[in-house]
């Protein structure tokens, strides 16, 4: 607006002004009436000032378009039509202008090996949040994080988590926000808690100590024995928990909305009973705008496991909207599905392997359907085991990435695969796949991590080493076109 008004005089400047502090109504400003809000000028005229109300085209105009020496009035009032930038304004690299796809990155280590590592981009670059084997025998591990850019440089050197030096951190997850960096945890202390840390993203805590996100139920009990965290953004710079915890009844689901800040919203609950769904371990949660909260999780007995998954609406304390429903009743499952965190037009993919023997596949389907269908198979790779797949979105789809194993030995392999999709969340196409890895020391005890990066870039992360005591966080920005 002040652009506008600069080329049209100080009556009109002084008008402009107003009308965008306070508006203009039924001709008068300051939501006059017209006649009625008249305003007189009764200062004394000093002959020498120009009056609020004079010519509209002497003052506020550029300094090559003052008054004639002989006050005639200027009579360019051409409004400025120089919309060109500033030859001098240099607009910053986005990441889809730096993208380095040619080389793989590995975290540097600060202790002796990194594991159960996940990926979350959160625009400028990837955070990457691990656990850190110690050097030192005896030294429980600890969590760490680090920020890689997209042109695969440090952009945060990795730091440390956890602030429980006694306690051994494992099982590190996280999720980020368009302000802040949520990483959970499990402690394995006497109690078994979960705790969690909040960040900027420049790597500034917001705590100087993590805090506890255990969920509390509304009879002020604590749920211990607890393991398996996973978190998801809800706005408002909210997250929400999901865990597995051991009661009386057998592994069940759990979870606990809290905040940027540390605090607990409203209390745990159990959403799904051990009677109708079995043991209930390996959740995974994911949210979208509307508070929308999607989980799945491995459930049904132990000879026929079943991957299941439900929805709630953030602020409930039960899941009696959605009732949980199997997500592939005519697959055997081989490991736990995952959720992808960020979102498809409202949708949040799931993918998890299925098959029997080797030869079996990662199936990935539309978790925001609370149906069984709408799935595709993203592997199907002869004489191999396919594991631990992970699910990023896209708003044309998205992309699955997973580990497999040779029939004749350990060797791990990845791969990565994007998938195609409607705005309803059917699927269209796969688009190629990409195999990241293929020597025998590629492993990753606990699968891989994927993101969506930019178009049809991904971020993959994997472990490399020859056994768990030397595995290294590496990864890669991959193009699936």
């Amino acid at each position: 607006m002040m652009r506008m008004c600069g080329k049209v005089g100080r009556a009109a400047l002084v008008a402009c002004v107003l009308a965008g502090v306070a508006g203009c109504a039924d001709g008068g400003f300051f939501g006059g009436s017209g006649d009625d809000d008249i305003r007189v000028d009764t200062r004394p005229d000093t002959g020498n000032l120009l009056d609020a109300g004079e010519d509209a085209g002497e003052v506020g105009d550029d300094a090559g378009n003052l008054p004639d020496a002989d006050d005639e009035p200027d009579t360019n009032t051409e409004p400025d039509t120089n919309t060109e930038p500033d030859a001098d304004i240099v607009p910053e690299p986005t990441c889809a202008d730096i993208l380095d796809t040619s080389s793989t990155w590995t975290v540097p280590l600060v202790g002796q090996a990194q594991l159960w590592a996940r990926a979350a981009f959160d625009g400028e670059g990837v955070w990457v949040a691990y656990v850190q084997r110690p050097g030192e025998s005896g030294t429980p591990e600890r969590v760490y994080a680090a920020k890689m850019g997209c042109d695969a440089e440090l952009l945060v050197e990795p730091f440390e988590v956890s602030t429980s030096p006694d306690a051994r951190s494992t099982q590190a997850s996280l999720a980020v926000s368009e302000t802040t960096l949520f990483v959970v945890w499990s402690e394995d202390d006497l109690e078994g808690t979960i705790r969690a840390r909040t960040f900027d993203l420049d790597g500034t805590p917001r705590q100087a100590e993590s805090f506890v996100v255990t969920p509390i139920l509304n009879s002020g009990d604590v749920i211990n024995t607890i393991w398996q965290p996973d978190v998801a953004v809800l706005e408002n710079n909210e997250a929400i928990l999901a865990a597995s915890a051991l009661t009386p009844e057998g592994a069940r689901l759990v979870l606990q909305r809290f905040n940027a800040d540390g605090e607990r919203l409203l209390d745990g609950f159990f959403p799904y009973p051990v009677d109708l769904y079995g043991e209930q371990v390996n959740p995974s949660v994911a949210a979208d705008a509307n508070r929308l909260i999607t989980m799945s999780f491995v459930g049904g007995s132990s000879d026929a496991p079943r991957v299941y998954h439900g929805q709630i609406l953030a602020g409930e304390t039960k899941a009696t909207p959605a009732q949980a429903i199997v997500a592939h009743p005519a697959i055997d499952l081989n490991r736990g599905g995952r959720l992808s965190k960020a979102q498809n037009n409202g949708r949040h993919w799931l993918a998890y392997s299925g098959g029997v023997g080797f030869g079996n596949d990662i199936i990935v389907k539309d978790g925001s359907r609370m149906s069984a269908g709408s799935d595709t198979i993203s592997s199907a790779i002869a004489n191999r085991e396919a594991l631990l797949g992970d699910v990023a979105a896209s708003p044309t789809g998205g992309a699955v990435a997973w580990i497999t194993r040779q029939s004749g030995g350990t060797a791990v392999n990845v791969h990565a695969r994007r998938f195609l999709a409607s705005a309803s969340g059917d699927f269209t196409s796969q688009a190629g796949r990409v195999d990241l890895h293929s020597g025998d020391q590629a492993r990753m005890p606990y699968g891989v991590s994927i993101d969506h990066v930019a178009g049809s870039v991904y971020v993959v992360l994997w472990g490399q080493g020859a056994a768990p005591n030397t595995q290294r966080v590496q990864g890669r920005f991959v193009n699936l076109n």
